[in-house]
């Protein structure tokens, strides 16, 4: 369907919601509940998606979509409960997906995600998870990011993956997850970052792979890393053999509790240290 202005559900309360293929200025599911699915799968939108806390208690479908409000929240699931999987592989925005606080049942899908929002505001990110629970994995395997990814205190009960991933938001972090908790492997292989991650005392269950990334951060200023995981506990090691590095690691009082290999790896951060 076409709709030109807002599509208003807020706080109504519906078996399912079927939106594949429409193209919509803005939505608002509001304070709704949605026992079923909600399906917007290659959805448009050139305003904001608003779920602001609303229950779906299936799954929310938002493959293929294309979410424009530059500037703005394209996509808002702050405080939403979501019982099923939330699947956006292939979406692409222009704005923030704001989803601070959301509570995902199952796992949260963003596999070849392209998401853009780059801000000269420190209040405005490209993907905002502080505090999320996503009981299940979060995976965002090639993913491309122009903009600032922050999961401070979010929870995963699964994996974090990241495989194959390039994340851009030069001079400035690209990925904040400080005190964090990952019950599963951390996978981040072959990645590529052009900025800094921020995991300043995160909870990591099991291993850190960062085998044949490529991480470049070059410092601007004092503080900035191109990894920082003082304080975080890895209890499963870190593997990062070949890893290439610009910029300086910063491990101070990290608990590591397996092997930390760095096979091959090449770091670099010139007058400076480098680890």
């Amino acid at each position: 369907c076409y709709v030109d202005e807002l599509l208003d559900l807020g706080y109504t309360k519906l078996g399912a919601l079927l939106l594949s293929k429409s193209h919509l200025h803005s939505l608002s599911l509001y304070g709704s509940t949605i026992s079923g699915d909600v399906d917007a799968d290659d959805i448009t939108t050139t305003g904001e998606f608003n779920a602001l806390g609303a229950t779906i208690e299936g799954h929310l479908l938002l493959d293929g979509a294309a979410l424009y409000n530059p500037g703005q929240h394209a996509l808002t699931l702050h405080l939403a409960k979501i019982i099923g999987t939330v699947t956006a592989q292939r979406i692409t925005t222009h704005g923030e997906i704001h989803a601070q606080a959301v509570s995902i049942g199952s796992t949260f899908i963003l596999n070849d995600a392209v998401l853009d929002n780059p801000s000269y505001r420190a209040d405005q990110h490209v993907l905002l998870l502080d505090g999320a629970t996503i009981t299940g994995d979060l995976h965002a395997e090639r993913i491309t990011t122009h903009g600032h990814i922050r999961a401070v205190n979010a929870t995963i009960g699964g994996q974090l993956n990241l495989h194959g991933a390039g994340l851009h938001n030069p001079g400035k972090d690209v990925l904040t997850i400080e005190g964090a908790s990952i019950t599963g492997h951390a996978v981040a292989d072959h990645l590529k970052t052009y900025g800094g991650i921020e995991a300043f005392g995160a909870h990591f269950g099991s291993l850190l792979s960062l085998n044949s990334a490529f991480l470049h951060h070059p410092p601007h200023g004092p503080g900035q890393h191109v990894l920082n995981i003082d304080g975080a506990t890895i209890t499963g090691g870190i593997f990062a053999d070949d890893l290439a590095t610009h910029g300086e690691i910063h491990a101070i009082s990290s608990n590591i509790g397996g092997q930390f290999k760095l096979n091959g790896a090449n770091l670099r951060n010139p007058s400076r240290d480098a680890l």
